[in-house]
């Protein structure tokens, strides 16, 4: 089973609703806390973990302004003050506590692209989280369309084991993977879309980009909403920039993040005339 998608989304199912923004931090700053900082006990980092989101929640999110720029400024000062508070209490009689906590854990030790590639692994999450509520109850319930979208992402199964599993066909699955992966690109680019419409148009692009990277330029120049290109641009570009600066890749947390990525970010096979 997938180990990191299954923790994100079952802490992120966890969470009260009003949480449910925070949540979604939860494992890319565990796995970044034990990817940067493995000489700090596993149990002093889940109790960083816990103080960065306390932070976030009642401290930056209620005093942040989207008006003053990007959300990672705030999240990286979290992260590294919280790390730098538990390094203090844990060392024993420093003669300078503050002075010698800064060497411990310098500006950079955690960079601007690293705290965007944690925002992005958290707006991944919480675009999971949207596609799999809306699909798992209610009047759009669809549990085959959850089941087959599990298989991918959560256990790594191939299209013909997940079709074994399901009782179902290689094409059905085929075509069930794809309208997954369009609705969670839908949720992904929402907040960057204005609406829902242009969300939906915004995933189509950002599927004909991904199958065919090379007419990038074309692609975004004949897009006549021009919102909905840089909303693509500017997402794609996030993924392709930030993905390398993620520390622990090497890691089985790391491999299995990147192996969920690719599972949503499959464009699949061009439909005909695209």
């Amino acid at each position: 089973m997938g180990s990191y998608w299954f923790t994100t989304l079952s802490g992120v199912r966890r969470a009260d609703p009003d949480w449910g923004e925070i949540a979604r931090y939860e494992e890319p700053v565990r796995r970044f806390l034990g990817a940067r900082f493995p000489a700090i006990p596993e149990g002093d980092r889940d109790d960083v973990v816990q103080e960065v989101l306390v932070a976030l929640k009642t401290d930056l999110v209620a005093r942040y302004d989207r008006a003053r720029g990007p959300f990672r400024p705030y999240l990286r000062t979290a992260i590294l003050n919280r790390v730098r508070d538990r390094l203090r209490r844990r060392r024993p009689r420093p003669l300078d506590e503050e002075a010698a906590a800064a060497v411990d854990v310098p500006d950079d030790a955690l960079t601007a692209e690293e705290a965007e590639a944690i925002d992005l692994e958290a707006e991944l999450s919480a675009a999971i989280r949207a596609f799999h509520d809306r699909r798992a109850a209610g009047p759009g319930r669809d549990l085959r369309l959850v089941y087959v979208f599990s298989g991918a992402l959560v256990d790594g199964l191939s299209n013909d084991a997940i079709a074994r599993r399901e009782g179902l066909s290689a094409d059905q699955v085929k075509r069930l993977l794809q309208q997954a992966r369009h609705e969670v690109l839908v949720e992904l680019l929402r907040p960057h879309a204005a609406g829902a419409a242009p969300a939906e148009r915004a995933a189509d692009l950002a599927r004909r980009w991904l199958r065919a990277p090379r007419e990038r330029a074309r692609l975004l120049e004949a897009e006549p909403d021009r919102a909905v290109a840089a909303a693509v641009e500017a997402l794609l570009d996030r993924v392709e920039r930030g993905l390398p600066h993620l520390p622990g890749l090497d890691t089985d947390a790391g491999r299995d993040f990147l192996r969920g990525v690719g599972a949503i970010l499959d464009p699949g096979p061009a439909a005909e005339g695209a």
